[in-house]
């Protein structure tokens, strides 16, 4: 949350969303450091952070669906490194580490881009005409 409020940028339209967010790089660095017990803050981090830094600027079920998303999304890309059959390295000393810390990081974050893109249209904040214009 505190890496979100310095890192905050006033955005051209409420639904903005930015490729700089430290606060997701992070929550996953927790949660290889400190192991699973660290995932369920992956759903509260991103209510906290809407609710100090931005002051809820959308409806509630918007919010609640959003962390919704972002904490399954990120939380299941966690525990898909700390699965054992993975043998991701932590310190990232092998290549193969490095790799498959990539990948994760890459599908997960397209995958969350997805879903939030989804999630502002189905809940009416930007119609479906609307997002060609914003998608360029």
């Amino acid at each position: 949350m505190l890496l979100d409020w310095f890192s905050f940028v006033e955005p051209d339209t409420p639904y903005a969303n930015y490729s700089w967010n430290p606060n997701t790089g992070a929550s996953i660095a927790v949660a290889m450091m400190f192991g699973r017990r660290m995932i369920p803050f992956m759903f509260i981090a991103p209510l906290l952070s809407d609710l100090v830094v931005r002051q809820f600027p959308f409806p509630l079920p918007f919010e609640l669906a959003s962390a919704a998303l972002i904490g399954g999304i990120y939380g299941a890309a966690a525990l898909f490194l700390l699965l054992p059959k993975q043998r991701f390295d932590r310190t990232l000393q092998s290549m193969s580490s490095l790799f498959l810390l990539t990948v994760t990081t890459v599908v997960s974050a397209a995958a969350a881009a997805a879903g939030y893109v989804g999630i502002v249209v189905a809940s009416g904040l930007l119609p479906p005409a609307d997002f060609a214009a914003e998608w360029g």
